[in-house]
């Protein structure tokens, strides 16, 4: 059994059962684990991603899970995944605000286009998503739960030269969990999950866009040796954070984000 994999969530295939969960970003890397690790618990799971072929991705890796296709930096776009996911479910109960747009952008080279595109995603859509969350919760029984993926680099020093946005957002996403916890507390519970460096995950890769390969490969190493677990994270890994989160299992735990790097940042 290898660390990471699905198999390893120790959560009862009917921790979620009857739960239904949205997870933006669901197709590739963090996303795509956390939309396994849910539907192995047992959740109906809609994973939603810009991607043309996001449904076939699902299908292959996920079969119990649904796919919708949309782009968080539209406006619209977060009321409408909450109501699709009504409307193919019945209800929701769980959602997962994972999506992330990253953009290695020297200081230099900053632009209010490039600013507002990753404000956006990271940060407003997961407002208008918690609020379209929280309105369809209105009424219904039971502790709605809300998870939001921040980054180690929201949490910690040193950030890489070039992610000032992306390190603020991540750093806004933090904020937000402590201050809707508050607001939200009686009726839903939200905490967040800081991760890591995560093997698979589209924005490890694009976070070193600048580094030829072989530099990658090195960047990755050094990595995995600054953990205490000496290795990389897997998107499992996350998952089985995020299960514990969504699950009545952790109905005391309100306004926190768990930081699952592997203690790299306590090194």
């Amino acid at each position: 059994m290898t660390n990471g994999d699905i198999s390893e969530v120790i959560f009862a295939p009917t921790a979620l059962a009857g739960k239904v969960a949205v997870v933006t970003g669901g197709a590739t890397g963090i996303g795509l684990g956390i939309v396994r690790s849910l539907s192995a618990a047992g959740a109906s799971v809609l994973a939603v991603g810009r991607r043309g072929d996001g449904a076939e991705i699902i299908a292959i890796n996920c079969p119990a899970a649904q796919y919708l296709q949309a782009d968080l930096a539209e406006v619209s776009a977060p009321q409408t995944i909450i109501d699709e996911a009504v409307e193919r479910f019945g209800s929701i109960d769980i959602l997962v605000n994972n999506a992330a747009h990253l953009e290695y952008i020297p200081i230099a080279d900053l632009t209010v286009e490039k600013i507002d595109a990753m404000t956006a995603v990271n940060v407003r859509a997961v407002l208008l998503l918690t609020q379209a969350f929280a309105a369809a919760r209105q009424g219904r029984d039971g502790l709605g739960k809300i998870v939001n993926i921040g980054s180690i680099e929201g949490e910690v020093s040193p950030v890489p030269a070039g992610h000032a946005v992306y390190s603020a957002t991540k750093t806004a996403v933090r904020g937000l969990t402590v201050t809707l916890a508050r607001e939200l507390g009686p009726t839903i519970g939200v905490n967040g999950i800081a991760p890591g460096a995560v093997m698979h995950a589209d924005l490890l890769r694009h976070a070193n866009d600048a580094l030829k390969p072989e530099d990658f490969n090195a960047v990755l190493d050094e990595m995995a040796a600054n953990t205490n677990v000496n290795r990389l994270g897997k998107p499992g890994d996350i998952g089985a954070v995020c299960v514990f989160l969504a699950s009545a299992a952790s109905d005391y735990v309100s306004g926190q984000t768990i930081t699952a790097d592997g203690g790299f940042s306590v090194r």
